[in-house]
């Protein structure tokens, strides 16, 4: 599993692939464990924004000048608000996890309005589990 934060900049928000670039310290641990020791191609993914939809996408391999790079991208052409209606400089968790030849892009939006915004749509059952993890969360600290 990688996992990495990244801050919503403009171009994410504006491209209709969204592209989420990933960090070059997750290069090695993404290289071994999601295209099993080769890298180097385009990958075929799942990306799971805050949401809850399904987007088919791909994780990108390119190279500016002769640096690598893997970005994430939505495949088609999908608005920002499939995101949730992020903005600039907001932080999304992001986590990659390859299960039986799958890979899944889980996206997250960290901030404390998107956790509201989701407790308020969630039942009363998921509502208890979000406030006992809360309080086991500030008892940790």
């Amino acid at each position: 599993m990688i996992s990495f934060d990244f801050k919503v900049t403009k171009p994410f928000l504006e491209n209709l692939n969204h592209p989420i670039t990933i960090p070059k310290d997750k290069y090695k641990l993404m290289i071994n464990e999601i295209y099993d020791g080769t890298g180097e191609r385009n990958q075929e993914i799942i990306i799971l924004p805050p949401c809850g939809r399904r987007l088919d996408g791909h994780i990108y391999y390119g190279l500016t000048g002769h640096q690598p790079y893997y970005q994430i991208k939505v495949l088609g052409s999908y608005p920002s608000d499939y995101f949730g209606h992020l903005k600039i400089g907001a932080v999304l968790s992001v986590t990659i996890e390859k299960k039986e030849d799958i890979i899944q892009v889980f996206v997250k939006d960290t901030s404390a309005e998107a956790y509201v915004n989701e407790f308020k749509a969630a039942s009363p059952e998921k509502q208890k589990a979000m406030l006992a993890e809360l309080r086991n969360l500030a008892m940790k600290k």
